[in-house]
Formats: structure tokens, sequence, C-alpha cells
């Protein structure tokens, strides 16, 4: 069996749909977009960046109100194999979050900055079949300029349709009381 072929690829860039639902608000499920991206810069250390977009449109009697949030990231991490098959991580960066609502009439934005750290593992179940688990902590200061902290994790799952795309698909949760569901495809370089 290929070692390379059993190891986690660090070199990627992920596009997803994803889908957020909040425990206390039924009703509110914002959906969009998402693209990130990893790239190994030596045999442990990898730098990594996203870019999410989600939007909602509010029904009746509001279904002129737009709610759309905006996430930029950026990190570095380190990497440790623990087996030809398996890779644990810890990652940190610098985190942008900017919301807005808008209707015909008004627009209200407000943007937040702050910074993550994360703790993972992935695993090559076979040569096919990838799992990983992460756990983040986001510090975002809020409007009253005291920072919020907040701790997600997620947990997903990568099929290789070949050498280079794969079907990815994750779940997470969040102390804010958040729910993520995401799918989409993986490219490796």
């Amino acid at each position: 069996m290929n070692v390379n072929a059993a190891s986690p690829s660090w070199n990627r860039v992920d596009l997803t749909y994803k889908s957020y639902s909040y425990e206390e608000m039924d009703d509110f499920s914002p959906s969009g977009f998402n693209i990130s991206a990893t790239y190994l810069l030596a045999s442990k250390f990898f730098i990594t960046s996203q870019r999410e977009t989600v939007t909602y449109q509010y029904p009746a009697p509001r279904k002129d109100t737009t709610f759309e949030l905006s996430v930029i990231s950026f990190g570095m991490g380190l990497k440790h194999s623990i087996a030809n098959s398996t890779d644990i991580w810890l990652g940190a960066g610098i985190a942008s979050l900017e919301t807005e609502v808008s209707d015909k009439i008004f627009i209200n934005k407000e943007k937040s900055d702050g910074f993550y750290s994360e703790v993972g593992i992935r695993s090559m179940l076979s040569r096919k079949i990838e799992l990983w688990g992460r756990c983040q902590r986001r510090t975002i200061e809020v409007l009253d300029g005291e920072n919020k902290s907040n701790e997600y994790f997620t947990f997903g799952s990568r099929y290789l349709l070949n050498r280079s795309v794969s079907l990815i698909s994750s779940f997470g949760t969040g102390q804010d009381h958040s729910n993520t569901t995401s799918i989409g495809l993986s490219v490796k370089f």
C-alpha cells in the first residue's frame, strides 16, 4: 500500500454549501457557500484560509428583510502524524465577521474581529474514506468592546471519487446553540 495514498492530503480547496439552524430560533436558518483552502508549507506546518457567506430571507410579514453573515479567516497550524494514516493538528488564526440586516429602507451593518484556536484529528480509514473532527474556540469582539468566546465541534468525512476530487460532508454544533450541516466538493493539488 502506498503511504502517500493512505495519508490525509493537506493541499486542498473545499467548496461547500452550508446551512445553519439554531435551537432557540426555529425559523432562522441562514445558508450559503463556504470556500476554504489549506496548504502544507513544510512537512509539519500549514496555512489555511476561509471565506463564508450565508443569507436568510425572512418570511412574511418581514419578507423584505434579509440577513447576511460573512466570515473571513486566515490561520497557521502544526500537524503531527501519529500513524501513516492519521494526523493530529493545532492551529490558530484571525477572523473577521460582518453581519448585515437590510430591508427596502434601512441597512444595518456590524463588523467584529477576533481570533480562533483549534485542535483536530484526520484519519484515512481506507484509500477512499477520510474521517475528521475538530474543536475550535473563537473569541470575537462584540459591540460594547468586550470579547465573547464560543466553542464549536465539527465532524466530517471525505469520500475520494478519484485521485484529486472528493465528496465532503460535515456536521457541527456550537456553544451558541447553533448547528451546521455542509456538503460539497474538495479538490487536492
